[in-house]
């Protein structure tokens, strides 16, 4: 549901070029000579100190972040496909955008060394229905853990869907995890939903009508749900998948996205009484590092209304867009 909204943030962050000068004394390291993926990578990961603390904290992230970097390289990923290279971007996201290259190139060999010479296996002889319903079930691990977790997934839903009596979809949590409170909660989205908009004339762009569909299924695990949307509006279009979660260990409410630009968002949320919070953080295709908050309220079990803000530079929450969900089943 997050997502409706995502994309009226294309414009912010203008300003994020770096331009060399000094600050009582102090110079600003040299980035110039790092790849792209690495630029943006230290840029998204310097952006809270930069437009949060001030230059002299963003010039010591810069300088922490390329002490880190060392004379470590980028891990090769020209020779994946084009499934495993978007599971292991999406995979090391978090370290990429939030931690720095450093952790990024690390999380990519790690990734690399666990897929080894495994071979990608072969659904192609499934049904329609059932290739839907099998990467339906190991989005989570394609998304979030990687490759060879992703192959693992799919592995495993092959031997059960062609075993004996077995089920296609692995439940491997207990009754009462899946009857909790918190999850009963998340359970609230599943479905397919209709999601009519309006951006607001702001900085980012022209006031706009737009629509969207959103399909929530329960992921494999029976603690999460796994979300395919769709979106509209100015004559352009855009989908994506993410998954929802609640965290136990930490009491928090987790979303995960990736769309189909390579645009990731990932989101902590709260629910008090009938209002759900979500505090995003947005990376948009070139890098760029945005904050978001939803705000949803459940109107009834079938409709709820929603509001997006982002925080641009100058650190106030602006809306841009609100809206209506209406579930159709």
């Amino acid at each position: 549901m997050m997502r409706y909204a995502s994309r009226f943030v294309l414009a912010i962050l203008a300003t994020s070029c770096l331009h060399p000068r000094s600050l009582s004394g102090q110079t600003q390291p040299d980035i110039s000579g790092l790849s792209p993926e690495d630029h943006r990578s230290i840029e998204s990961a310097c952006s809270n100190a930069k437009y949060l603390d001030g230059p002299a904290a963003y010039r010591r992230c810069l300088q922490t972040q390329l002490d880190a970097l060392g004379g470590s390289k980028f891990a090769r990923l020209s020779e994946l496909g084009p499934e495993d290279r978007r599971s292991i971007e999406s995979a090391c996201s978090n370290a990429k955008y939030l931690d720095g290259p450093a952790a990024y190139h690390r999380c990519l060999q790690t990734q690399l060394d666990a897929l080894g010479g495994s071979k990608f296996p072969d659904i192609s002889g499934l049904s329609p229905e059932d290739r839907r319903s099998i990467e339906s079930a190991c989005s989570n691990a394609k998304y979030l853990d990687g490759p060879a977790a992703y192959r693992q997934c799919l592995r495993t839903q092959l031997s059960a869907l062609s075993g004996p009596g077995l089920p296609g979809l692995t439940n491997v949590t207990s009754p009462a995890q899946q009857s909790s409170p918190e999850f009963r909660e998340l359970k609230y989205f599943l479905g397919h939903w209709a999601i009519t908009g309006e951006a607001k004339a702001s900085l980012l762009g022209p006031a706009g009508k737009l629509t969207g569909t959103q399909r929530n299924e329960l992921g494999s695990d029976g603690l999460s749900l796994v979300s395919h949307w769709e979106e509209e509006r100015s004559g352009s279009n855009d989908s994506g998948q993410g998954v929802y979660r609640y965290d136990a260990a930490s009491g928090t409410y987790t979303y995960h996205s990736v769309d189909a630009s390579g645009e990731t968002e990932d989101s902590i949320g709260t629910l008090t009484g009938s209002v759900w919070t979500w505090r995003s953080s947005l990376t948009l295709s070139d890098g760029t590092a945005v904050k978001g908050r939803f705000t949803l309220q459940k109107e009834s079990p079938s409709v709820y209304t929603l509001k997006f803000e982002i925080m641009p530079a100058n650190g106030t929450w602006a809306e841009v867009m609100e809206g209506r969900a209406v579930k159709q089943k």
